[in-house]
């Protein structure tokens, strides 16, 4: 049985340009993608992958290099862009960087993006974003049937 996705969530990826500076001003941008995601209390939190956020994380000679600034740009469901920005240098109790205690998940979330101007979004808002519950996480995977893996033997 064939599903369509909700139109809405077509329109949910977000391309990502990172600016990192190092501790001499030398700066380096990478691209990626991201999405977000409604935690329990209604606030946005993106997630994107590890080495999007962090240089260091695949190649070790940009140990310095810190995201200086997240410029995110998103398409509405009439086609029109949008373009916003996050500060990732503003860290409080509210708004940081997260990433998991296994170094070989590259994975990374903003939890509560500053973004600096609010204006720039429709209505404000990041939208079309998935619930927290939208996501499989360790409990889905501990039951998923054998049969929805493959497998590979050495022989």
């Amino acid at each position: 049985m064939f599903h369509n996705f909700p139109t809405e969530f077509l329109y949910s990826p977000y391309k990502l340009d990172v600016t990192f500076t190092d501790d001499i001003g030398t700066t380096k941008t990478v691209s990626g993608t991201g999405f977000v995601i409604s935690l329990s209390d209604g606030s946005p939190a993106l997630i994107t992958n590890r080495h999007v956020l962090d240089l260091n994380y695949c190649d070790h000679q940009y140990k310095y290099f810190r995201p200086k600034t997240i410029f995110g740009t998103g398409r509405q469901s009439n086609d029109d862009l949008y373009r916003f920005t996050i500060d990732p240098t503003h860290e409080s109790e509210c708004s940081c960087i997260l990433y998991p205690n296994n170094h070989l998940n590259d994975v990374a979330m903003i939890v509560r993006p500053f973004i600096i101007d609010l204006s720039t979004l429709p209505n404000g808002n990041l939208h079309y974003h998935f619930v927290l519950e939208h996501l499989a996480d360790e409990s889905y995977f501990q039951t998923a049937l054998e049969l929805d893996f493959i497998r590979l033997e050495q022989r």
